[in-house]
């Protein structure tokens, strides 16, 4: 059972690395979008993509006072992870635009893209934040161990900093962000 609390710790110390001004920040940046009726698309690979399904229903859904009014701002926020869409860009073209072609189909100028990627290193991840910054939209980032290569490319990120392959920890951090995120928008 040591195996469990040396989770908690670990979980416990990463959760602190956390920087509550940048998930502040991400907040304003999706309250943007909505008011502006603006696309907020939302990828990862893995586990970060339940993740960002989750977060893309959550935004739709939860954040919605009266689901029968269709005057309600709301947000216009899609998962790319779609598996005919992935599987379909992967076979024709290959894996590294699975994110980007779809980026090129539906973000525009002022836009949102936001990536969660523990590793900030996948190809496809990479690929797609140089797209959505040569369309014209903001790019934010969820990302863990050292932020990986996409730190260096997105507007802006939230770092969850943990040692290399600790990827449970990062996802469920990214996921309680995202739950916190939402949190807030339900209260607004």
């Amino acid at each position: 059972m040591d195996c469990l609390k040396e989770y908690d710790s670990k979980f416990e110390y990463a959760k602190k690395t956390v920087d509550n001004a940048k998930i502040e920040k991400l907040v304003l940046l999706l309250q943007k979008a909505r008011d502006k009726r603006k696309p907020i698309l939302i990828m990862g690979n893995g586990g970060s993509s339940t993740t960002a399904s989750h977060f893309s229903l959550d935004l739709n859904k939860s954040t919605v006072k009266n689901l029968n009014s269709i005057n309600e701002k709301r947000f216009r926020a899609m998962s790319l992870n779609d598996v005919a869409a992935i599987t379909a860009y992967g076979n024709d073209l290959s894996y590294d635009e699975v994110f980007s072609q779809q980026s090129i189909n539906y973000l525009s100028k002022g836009g949102l893209e936001i990536v969660i990627s523990a590793s900030g290193n996948s190809p496809n991840i990479l690929k797609a934040i140089k797209t959505a910054k040569t369309l014209g939209a903001y790019t934010f980032g969820l990302l863990g161990f050292d932020g990986g290569k996409a730190k260096d490319i997105l507007d802006d990120y939230i770092l969850v900093k943990t040692a290399k392959k600790e990827y449970r920890i990062v996802e469920d951090i990214h996921l309680q962000i995202c739950h916190k995120v939402i949190e807030y928008l339900e209260k607004k």
